[in-house]
Formats: structure tokens, C-alpha cells, sequence
């Protein structure tokens, strides 16, 4: 371009000093200009509107320059490209400065001293900026260089994407562009041809990083390239940077060579991957899967084993051996098909016998807290049900035994003989004392001697009372536990029955020796045979009813010896010549009429009113308290846990870890394999490729198919 370029910024600035005072020569501009240093632009690249006042007419005004520097740097170069001229243009003259081209190729702004002079005048000094505005590349980017290689021993080829150089500043050419490279330089595989041709072209034989590489202002030209030397499988990256006197900052140009085997490795891999696999599977995994099947059938049997130890039920093994059998004969055969159909009907028939032992467990515990209510309370029975109750508990102690082995059928049918045992001895018992207890009573009541008039009556009123209660107690041949204890629950009532009776005659016959002692005027201890007899009566009475089978003997025999003590006793205070007013009520049992008579007899008639009226307030038999049943309630046995597997368990996977170990062995060769195939291409060391390979790895199954579905981790 010829003619200058006009901006409105800052870029160069003249300033024209005047002369010292008195100078004839002034030299002023027209308006302060801004220009830059073109490099598109043809000399001069400044024009600068001047006036000149005081210059003679025939004198000619020159210009030259005395220093260039650019910051704290003076260059003889810098004054050797500067070149200023003054030009009479169409109304008036012109200052003119020529950058030759290459002269102030550095950017940065540039001062410029220059010295106005004519012949005989004096010299006017005047200070010229001159800006270079920095050239601007456009950032290439990283280049992606593919080299394949056919086998792992061959030498790549290397095909990348031009490396095109942008001017945009379209003002600042290039010169002298310099091609940098990584460090340390051992490290450079990269090599530039030193030369910049238009895009695109193929590059020269030639290799050598020259310099002279010249880029015209907003225009594009290619840095041609090659890769040189062995690099690394996978991902290598180098930086170089371009650098330029007309650069403000240098340039980097980034490289991704990146080296990999053909993708027909691939399909190789694949095959070869899949062979393994499919020896792996079929004969590894065959010996795996029929190890695993002995390991768990083992298991399982030491698990049965350990449940029939602990439960020693009949019910409970006889459940299990068939199956158990099974189990051991498939095991031995090494028949996964058959162990595994074996395991699993032992496995279910475990549980169903396990279930309904703890239901025949709590069955039976709640049969076993009835007979433990039925020996362990204390029942107020007479001799014969509480001889069958001592047989019972003769049993607990082995029902409880077999408890403890939990034999629970076996204690089952213990309890269930010893109830039926007892059943039918408490049957049997009861009804033979409540026949001998009323029989007992009505021979009391019946009986001739011993008992006076009014002492029979209050026996004869009390046994009416106590026969409609005893035998209302019935024990059916089929009746439950809770049946047997309903039933001794109410025979004792009936036995507290009975036992009232023999109070209630005892409070008579005491009642009446009381009585007969207060009318004839002597104290109870002075009538000691009456005494004896009466409590002799109570007693026969009582082991009466405790023992009927001989109560009635021992009542007969006690009640005449009462009455035979009252003979004696009245004879002893009368003499042995009584007289018949008296014998006459001793022979019809009239024991205080007769006394009556006595004292008549011995004292005269005044006394004998008030002697008639001499009697003892009647006592009242109390019931004997009822004794507490004691109920049992068995707390339920927690359940055992099973026994760890022993020693054959454990030589068995043993066996199982070696043969996973050769299948790792194998598999991870084939892992291996399509791990490379996987991850190579895309692969560069940082901590995302460690991260998906190592998970990767860790998360392989012993199959080429889980191999297979792994590969999505891949890093796309």
C-alpha cells in the first residue's frame, strides 16, 4: 500500500521541539498524528504534514535521524532501517519515513530522534514514536499423529493433520520463525523441515529444524513435519513452541502421537480369548462347579450330623436318613446333578422335621409342666391316689432326660404310659376309698357303742352333708392331664370333706366328755380313760379314712373300747353296785343321764335340776384349708446353632481354591489379552486410566462373557 493508514489510537506520536531562542527556523505540525509500522504497507510508512516558518528562500531544510532505540536497546540496525525524508507535496511539505523491510522486526514502540537542519541555521531536534504491533498466530491446537503398526516388531508410519500457521494480526509479518522443542531434547521424535510452503503440500525429504521461515502478514502457510524413532505403545504427547521476533509471546504446537497395533489384533484376541474361555468353562468350571456341589453337601451333612446329636428324637432321625443316605451316595459318586437334587430334598426335609419337632417339643413340654403340676403339688389325698402319684414321679426323672436329649417322642411316650399308669391307679384307688370312707361313716354311725343319742345324731348330720360330696370325683379311662388334675383337685375336696366328718364326731365326743365331767362336778383330766378312748375314737376315724380298706375294724374296736371307759369311769366314782338308774342309760350309750343319775344318787335329788343344766356350748368344725395347686409352665429351648464345618469341609475347599487358581492363572492371560485390546488405543498412564483398568481387573469374572461385558469401561 502507498498510501499511509490513518487510526485513531495511540500508536506513534511525533513531537517537534522548537529552536532555541533567537533560531530563525521553527518547524511546527499541521495536528498530531498516530501511525503504525505497517508491514503490508509500501514506503514510506509515515507521512507527517509539516510547516516551516523562518527558513530563508533559498535554503533547503533536511532531516536525519540520530538514534533509534527500542526501550533500553540501541541498535545500528534500528538507524540503518530508519530512513526520513523531507517532501514538497500539493500545499506545503511533508515529513516521510521509510522502515526498510526486516529493520524493526521486534515489537514494542520505538524512539526516534531526528534533527531538522539547513545550511547555516540551527539544528531543530525533534523525537519521532514508531509502534510495531506484535503479530498474532492462531493456535493450532494439538495434532493427533496415527502411527500403526502391522506387528508389534515392524516400523510405524506416521500420518497427521497439516500444521497450518495463521497470521491474524494482518499487519506484522514473520521472519526468522523459530521452531523450539521439548526438553531435554533426547525426548524430541518430532522434526520440522524447515520450511513454510502452502497448504497443503507433502513434506520433503529433507530433515532439519533450520530457520528463515517467513509468514507474510494475514496470510496461512504449513509447517511441514515428521515423526522420527521408536515411541511408546499408546499415548505420547510433546510440545513444541514457535517463536518469532514479531511474537509478543511464543506459540505452542501440542503433539498426541499415538502408537497402537492394527485393529485386526482385535479379532485375533477375540478368538484366542474365546478358545481359552471356552476350555476354562467347560473342563475348569466343570471341576469347580462338582467341588462346590461335594463342599455344600458336606456341609450339609455335618449340619445333620450336628442336628442329630443334638436332638435325639426317633420321629427326627428316622425323618432324615433316607434323604441323608441319598446325599452321601450322590456325593461319593461326584454326580452334581444327582448331589444337587439330593441337597436340596435333605435341605427341605430338614426344615419340615426341624418345624415339626419344635412343635412336638412344645406339645410335649406343656404334657410335661401338667405332670410336673400333678407329683410336685402337695395334694391332701389319702394313702391309695397318693401312692399312684409317688409312682409318677418316679418317671419324671427320665421323661426329663430324654427332654434334655430332646428325644421328644420318646418323652412323649413315656408321659403317655405313666399318665395311663396313673390314670387307672387313681381310678381305681378313689373309688375304692370313697366306697370304704361311706362305708366307714355309716359303720360309725351305726355302731352300737360309744356314741350317746345326741352325739349320733351330729354324726349321722355330717356324714349326710359329706356323702354328697364323696364320690362325685369320676376319672374317665381317656382322661387328659388337665382332666387328672381336675379330678385330684376334687378328690381332695372330697378327702377335707371326709376329714370334717371325723372333726365334727371328735368336737361331740369331746363336747360330751365335757359336758358329762361338769355334772359330776370333776374337771376333763379327772376322767382320764373317757379321754384317752375319745382321742382313740378321732384317730380310728381318721386312719379311717386315710385307710378304709381297715378303718371300719379300727373305728368298732375304738368305739367299744369308749364305751367300755365310761363303765369303768362311772363305776370307778360309784362303786361296782350302781344302781339301775344308772346302768339302765349306760347301756343305751345316755352318758349324762347317767351322770345325772350318779350324782342323784350320791348327792339326793336337790342337786340334780341344776345339774340338768350344766352344758357346754357347742363347737363348730372348721374346714381344712385348701392346699395351692402348683402349675409348671416350661420355658421353650431356644434353638442350637449349627456346628462350623470341620475338617473335611475344609480339605475340600482347599482343593476348590487350587483349581480357582489355575483357572486365574488362565483367565487372566485372556484378561490380559482383551485388557490391552480394550484400553492400548485410547490409553495415556494418568489416574483415570489406572482407575478403569484396575476396576476393571478387580471386577473380572472367570468367564470370557463377563470379560466381554466389561468392555464399555473402556475409556472411549
Amino acid at each position: 500500500m502507498r498510501r499511509m493508514k490513518w487510526l485513531a489510537g495511540v500508536a506513534a506520536v511525533v513531537m517537534l521541539i522548537g529552536a532555541p531562542a533567537g533560531a530563525a527556523i521553527k518547524v511546527t505540525t499541521i495536528t498530531p498524528l498516530v501511525s503504525d509500522i505497517c508491514g503490508l504497507c509500501q514506503a514510506p510508512q509515515v507521512r507527517l504534514p509539516i510547516t516551516v516558518e523562518g527558513l530563508p528562500a533559498d535554503k533547503q531544510l533536511s532531516v536525519a535521524v540520530k538514534l533509534v532505540s527500542l526501550g533500553n536497546k540501541q541498535d545500528s540496525v534500528y538507524r540503518a532501517g530508519v530512513k526520513p525524508s523531507i517532501v514538497a507535496v500539493e500545499g506545503g511539505l511533508e515529513l516521510q519515513v521509510s522502515v526498510a523491510p526486516g529493520a524493526l522486526r521486534e515489537q514494542g514502540t520505538y524512539v526516534v530522534a531526528l534533527e531538522f537542519s539547513a545550511p547555516g541555521e540551527p539544528i531543530v531536534a525533534t523525537t519521532l514514536q514508531l509502534v510495531r504491533a506484535p503479530a498474532a498466530l492462531q493456535p493450532p491446537g494439538t495434532l493427533i499423529v496415527e502411527r500403526v503398526l502391522a506387528t508389534p516388531w515392524s516400523e510405524p508410519g506416521g500420518v497427521g493433520p497439516p500444521l497450518a500457521l495463521l497470521e491474524m494480526s494482518q499487519r506484522t509479518g514473520l521472519v526468522d520463525v523459530k521452531v523450539v522443542g521439548p526438553s531435554p531434547q533426547a525426548n524430541e521424535r518430532v522434526h520440522f523441515t524447515g520450511q513454510l510452503t502452502a497448504c497443503p503440500e507433502q513434506p520433503p525429504n529433507e530433515d532439519t529444524n533450520a530457520s528463515g521461515l517467513q509468514l507474510p502478514p494475514g496470510q496461512v502457510r504449513c509447517l511441514q513435519y515428521s515423526t522420527k524413532g521408536n515411541f511408546p505403545w499408546g499415548s505420547q504427547v510433546q510440545s513444541y513452541s514457535l517463536r518469532a521476533s514479531e511474537l509478543a509471546a511464543p506459540v505452542p504446537v501440542t503433539f498426541d502421537v499415538r502408537t497402537r497395533l492394527s485393529r485386526i489384533y482385535v479379532l485375533i484376541y477375540v478368538l484366542l480369548g474365546s478358545a481359552i474361555g471356552f476350555l476354562v468353562k467347560i473342563k475348569l468350571q466343570q471341576d469347580i462347579d462338582r467341588r462346590q456341589a461335594v463342599a455344600l453337601a458336606l456341609a450339609l451333612e455335618q449340619e445333620v450330623a450336628t442336628d442329630l446329636e443334638r436332638h435325639q428324637d426317633s420321629l427326627f432321625r428316622s425323618a432324615l436318613a433316607d434323604f441323608l443316605a441319598k446325599l452321601q451316595k450322590g456325593r461319593a459318586a461326584g454326580n452334581v446333578e444327582a448331589i444337587v437334587a439330593a441337597r436340596t430334598a435333605l435341605e427341605s426335609e430338614r426344615r419340615t422335621a426341624l418345624a415339626d419337632l419344635a412343635a412336638r417339643r412344645t406339645t410335649a413340654a406343656q404334657l410335661f409342666d401338667r405332670v410336673q403340676t400333678i407329683v410336685e403339688t402337695q395334694w391332701q389325698l389319702p394313702a391309695g391316689p397318693l401312692q399312684a402319684i409317688a409312682a409318677l414321679r418316679l418317671t419324671v426323672a427320665s421323661i426329663r432326660g430324654f427332654l434334655a436329649r430332646d428325644a421328644v417322642n420318646e418323652a412323649a411316650e413315656s408321659m403317655k404310659a405313666a399318665l395311663k399308669e396313673t390314670r387307672d391307679h387313681l381310678s381305681s384307688s378313689l373309688v375304692e376309698w370313697q366306697d370304704g370312707t361311706i362305708d366307714l361313716f355309716d359303720r360309725v354311725v351305726a355302731s352300737p357303742v360309744g356314741l350317746s343319742p345326741g352325739t349320733g345324731a351330729v354324726a349321722t348330720t355330717a356324714v349326710a352333708e359329706a356323702r354328697m360330696r364323696i364320690g362325685a370325683t369320676q376319672l374317665s379311662p381317656t382322661a387328659s392331664a388337665d382332666e387328672v388334675i381336675a379330678a385330684l383337685s376334687a378328690a381332695s375336696n372330697e378327702w377335707r370333706s371326709a376329714r370334717k366328718v371325723a372333726r365334727v364326731i371328735g368336737l361331740a365326743l369331746d363336747q360330751e366328755t365335757d359336758r358329762v365331767a361338769a355334772i359330776l362336778g370333776r374337771t376333763r383330766e379327772a376322767l382320764p380313760k373317757v379321754v384317752t378312748a375319745v382321742e382313740q375314737v378321732k384317730q380310728a376315724i381318721l386312719d379311717g379314712i386315710d385307710r378304709p380298706d381297715r378303718g371300719a375294724t379300727l373305728a368298732r374296736l375304738a368305739l367299744e373300747a369308749l364305751g367300755k371307759a365310761w363303765r369303768e369311769t362311772f363305776e370307778g366314782i360309784g362303786g361296782a353296785a350302781l344302781p339301775a338308774a344308772v346302768t339302765d342309760p349306760l347301756d343305751q350309750q345316755r352318758f349324762g343321764e347317767a351322770a345325772i343319775a350318779l350324782v342323784t344318787f350320791l348327792r339326793g335329788e336337790a342337786d340334780s335340776a341344776s345339774l340338768v343344766r350344766r352344758n357346754v356350748v357347742p363347737a363348730v368344725a372348721a374346714d381344712d384349708p385348701a392346699a395351692p395347686i402348683q402349675m409348671f409352665a416350661t420355658t421353650p429351648r431356644p434353638e442350637d446353632r449349627l456346628a462350623p464345618i470341620q475338617a473335611l469341609l475344609a480339605r475340600t475347599q482347599r482343593e476348590i481354591a487350587i483349581a480357582k487358581l489355575f483357572q486365574t492363572m488362565v483367565v487372566l492371560l485372556l484378561a490380559c489379552i482383551i485388557g490391552y485390546g480394550l484400553f492400548a488405543p485410547k490409553f495415556i498412564g494418568d489416574y483415570q486410566d489406572l482407575v478403569i483398568i484396575f476396576f476393571w481387573a478387580f471386577a473380572l469374572d472367570l468367564s470370557v462373557d463377563a470379560v466381554t461385558r466389561l468392555a464399555p469401561t473402556a475409556r472411549r
